[in-house]
This record gives C-alpha cells, sequence and structure tokens, in this order.
C-alpha cells in the first residue's frame, strides 16, 4: 500500500521552518578597558592562545583580555593568579602555587611578621639582665655643680625622654605636629638614621611620612607577589649594631614597667635612678584610676656619703623616704624634712608624708 503526501503539504511546513531561523548578530569587538584589579589580588583565568609578542589571551570573570605571565602556559590551562602589575591594555600576573595533598592535609604553619622576627632575634640573643640593661649616659647632664635644683630636674627629664626609649610614641608625635623633628633627631634612632631629606614627591614632615610608609607597604606586597611568598616569609629587617642593645632596653621596658638609669649629673657625682608603675595588691577601681608611680635615687655624695630617696606620687599624693648609710647623715636628712616640704609647697607638690631612716651600706 503507497501513501502519497498531498502537494500541498511543503508548502505549510516552509513558514514553519523560516519562523525558526534567527539572523546572527554581527560580531562585537573586546572592551579595551580592564577590570580594576589591585595589585596583590587574586584572580582565576583561563588561557585561551598564546600571542605572538609573547603574552596569553585569557577569560577573566567572562571578560576576555590581555594577560603577561613570567611562566609559559597552555591553551586550555585555568591558572589562579594574582596581580603584580597593570597598565591600561595589559595585566602582569604571577602564578599562585596550589598546596600538595599532604600540605593540604596538615594545620598552616605559624609564621612571624619582620617585625615579630627582628623582636623574637633580639629576646632570644639577649642574654643581658635587666639590670644591665640600665640606659647609661656618659656625658654628665650639667657641666658643674648646681646649688638648686632647678636647672637639674629639666635636664633628667631630657636623659629620660630622649634616651630612645620612647622614639616610636615620639614619632606618632611628631606625625600629629606636636614634637618637632630636631627632638627626634636628638635620640639615638634619629642620630644613627636620620630622617631623609625632602624630595619633590616625599616632602619632609608627617604627610611625606605618611606617603613614605604607604609606598613601602605597596612596594614589600609586590615583592611578597613577584616572589610567591608571603610577606610574613620575607627576610626580616636588620637593626644597626649600635640600635640592637637600645631595641633590647625597649622590649625590657614593655615588659617590666621600669626604666632604670645611670650616669653623671655633673661631673664627678654619678646617679641611679629607677622610674616605675607600683604594682598594688588591690586592683583599681572606679573611684581611684590614678597610677601609683615610684621613683628611686641613688647617689654618693661628698658630705652626705651613701643616701637614696623614695618618692611614690598616686591618688594619695606624694609620700617620700630618705635614707643615709650611716647616723650622722640621717640625722643631718632629718633636720632638714621641714626645709624639703616647704620647698615642695611651694613647688606645688605637697608632700603627704617624709619619712627618714637609716639604710645598710652600698
Amino acid at each position: 500500500m503507497t501513501t502519497m503526501i498531498p502537494s500541498e503539504m511543503p508548502f505549510h511546513l516552509r513558514p514553519q521552518d523560516d519562523s525558526l531561523i534567527r539572523p546572527i548578530a554581527p560580531i562585537q569587538e573586546v572592551s579595551a578597558d580592564l577590570p580594576e584589579f589591585q595589585l596583590g589580588q587574586r584572580f582565576t583565568a583561563r588561557i585561551d592562545a598564546s600571542l605572538p609578542d609573547g603574552t596569553y589571551r585569557a577569560l577573566v570573570a567572562g571578560r576576555s583580555m590581555t594577560i603577561s605571565l613570567p611562566q609559559s602556559a597552555r591553551a586550555g590551562d585555568t591558572l589562579d593568579l594574582v596581580v603584580l602589575d597593570r597598565n591600561t591594555t595589559t595585566i602582569t600576573a604571577g602564578r599562585i602555587t596550589a598546596p600538595s595533598t599532604t600540605a593540604a592535609n596538615q594545620a598552616p604553619a605559624t609564621t612571624l611578621s619582620p617585625a615579630g622576627q627582628l623582636i623574637s632575634n633580639l629576646l632570644a640573643h639577649g642574654e643581658e639582665t635587666p639590670q644591665s640593661l640600665a640606659t647609661t649616659r656618659t656625658a654628665p647632664l650639667l657641666a658643674q655643680p648646681s646649688a638648686s635644683a632647678a636647672p637639674l630636674a629639666p635636664a633628667l627629664q631630657r636623659a629620660i625622654s630622649e634616651s630612645g626609649l620612647f622614639y616610636e610614641a615620639h614619632q606618632a608625635q611628631w606625625i600629629a605636629g606636636r614634637l618637632p623633628l630636631d627632638s627626634l633627631l636628638r635620640e639615638p634612632q634619629g642620630k644613627s638614621r636620620p630622617t631623609p631629606a625632602p624630595t619633590p614627591a616625599s616632602p619632609l614632615g608627617p604627610a611625606g611620612l605618611v606617603q613614605n610608609a604607604e609606598a613601602l607597604e605597596q612596594s614589600e606586597a609586590v615583592t611578597a607577589s613577584r616572589t610567591n611568598e608571603p610577606l610574613a616569609k620575607q627576610p626580616a629587617s636588620t637593626l644597626p649594631a649600635d640600635l640592637q642593645p637600645l631595641v633590647q632596653r625597649q622590649l625590657d621596658t614593655a615588659a617590666t614597667q621600669q626604666i632604670v638609669w645611670r650616669g653623671d649629673v655633673w661631673p664627678g657625682q654619678s646617679m641611679h635612678w629607677e622610674i616605675e608603675e607600683e604594682q598594688r595588691e588591690n586592683a583599681r577601681t572606679s573611684d581611684d584610676e590614678t597610677p601609683q608611680w615610684r621613683t628611686h635615687l641613688r647617689l654618693i655624695l661628698p658630705q652626705l656619703g651613701d643616701v637614696a630617696a623614695t618618692l611614690k606620687l598616686g591618688h594619695g599624693g606624694l609620700t617620700i623616704e630618705l635614707s643615709a648609710a650611716d647616723n650622722t647623715s640621717t640625722n643631718r636628712l632629718r633636720l632638714g624634712q621641714n626645709e624639703l616640704a616647704s620647698a615642695l609647697i611651694a613647688a606645688g607638690v605637697p608632700p603627704t608624708l617624709i619619712k627618714v631612716k637609716q639604710h645598710e651600706p652600698a
């Protein structure tokens, strides 16, 4: 039996076939504008083809772009990359090495920042005791003995403030405009590595210092990316040899909250000076949050011999304890108690207690 196809059937089918045909849109050129990648940013790219100039055409986040790679790649590779540099048409990227299966199953290794490595090295090699970490001054504070304490007090203040123990805090004050640059340059760090002279791109002053810090941080990030190595694994900065003992003293001061100073207040007159925050048994309450500071002086004077003074200043006021090594000097200190109290009252620091005793000879 033969089935005949009606002659009008092709005419019914053709309009249906024509309705399925869609015109092809013209090919649009890929935009030359690159996405706003930042230095150090990670991304994934699929390599489409290598170009004659040694770069690669790659697909990134659905967009085709030109990538420059330090390593070779093949079409079809999918790579994890980090941005090392860029211009208007090309992104320079480095390949991120994938961790091995064994390493992936292990806990991540703990690493120290460059500053942490430096501190660790100083602590590991610092065999000195806190007593030997005292700040020692060779030049006398005053050129000659003084009959009053007026010139000695500011000299002692400068001896501590310019010792280098608070150099970083003073840098912050300089940035805020509360400390002149000359003060920084008088400290050991400023003398060892003085602040660089101003340049057109980096003016001297707080703004220039911030710009330099930001530029250095960005430079270190790019360097770490180029070497495929995290910042924590980069070599730690080194300190000049003359500054290493000072940085050890800074670490010791931060740990003990104690400053020890030795030196001559004038030629032939040495002094041992300690400053620390007093540790109290009872924790501070909301009614008494004032820290209790203790300072201790010890000298060998021409007439009084071995004498010491301990001052405590806090919420309760100022208390003073004087001592001498022999009976005669102790009695002379007692005779001068009233004169000392009057001088302190005149200076606006009235003492709540003055005590005199005898101590064992040094």
